[in-house]
């Protein structure tokens, strides 16, 4: 029997533009860097400014924009240490 339809079911392919880990990575590291800058910006100026009546805030920010600034550079190293993994050759099996 002939099919009543004029069109025919046509199969797609869903490809994901962000498949690859290390691209994944790389955005998650821009983003992060953005966001940090920017806190970094709008909350530093107001603790200069306060910094002479209260030096233990002073203190406080150095202390947490440290842990800041390491836990942003552990997350660039892990990004670039996964795209250094990709151009890795694989071992090959022994015959």
């Amino acid at each position: 029997m002939r099919s009543s339809s004029p069109f025919t079911a046509v199969r797609t392919a869903a490809v994901s533009t962000l498949t690859n880990q290390y691209v994944r990575r790389l955005l998650f590291s821009i983003l992060l860097t953005g966001f940090d800058g920017s806190v970094l910006l709008s909350v530093g100026r107001t603790v200069y400014e306060a910094a002479p009546l209260m030096p233990w805030l002073a203190f406080v920010f150095v202390v947490l924009v440290s842990g800041l600034l390491f836990t942003l550079g552990r997350v660039w190293l892990l990004t670039y240490r996964a795209r250094r993994s990709l151009g890795a050759p694989q071992p090959q099996p022994e015959p």
